[in-house]
């Protein structure tokens, strides 16, 4: 079983990272909660923007610049954030998983923001 808890602006792209990365891949809890976000770009439309079209935010280096290239030629744009816009616009989640067959009890949030959530 599987319970998750978000706020911030990136609630959506957040929930939705989570549950594929714990339920369709099969990721342990704390390497999905210390991946790096998925963000809402919260910033004012420049003239020319497309839904489409519109830098992606990335936390600072949180890819590897080899990467990254690869999707700017792929066509996807990315802008840096630092490490606080990034928590600004994340907000935090909290993950809680319970296993069905032995009872056992797990809970994760959002690495570096509130440690709510540390009884593991």
């Amino acid at each position: 079983m599987l319970a998750i808890a978000s706020v911030g602006s990136s609630l959506i792209p957040e929930t939705v990272r989570i549950v594929v990365g714990t339920l369709a891949n099969h990721l342990d809890p704390l390497v999905v909660m210390a991946a790096p976000p998925l963000l809402l770009n919260m910033e004012p439309w420049k003239a020319g923007d497309t839904p489409s079209g519109r830098a992606e935010l990335v936390p600072e280096g949180a890819y590897d610049l080899d990467f990254l290239k690869e999707l700017h030629a792929s066509g996807l744009s990315t802008e840096p954030q630092s490490r606080g816009q990034v928590y600004t616009i994340r907000g935090t989640a909290v993950l809680a998983t319970i296993d069905p067959e032995s009872g056992i009890r797990r809970s994760v949030e959002t690495p570096g923001v509130f440690d709510f959530a540390t009884a593991y």
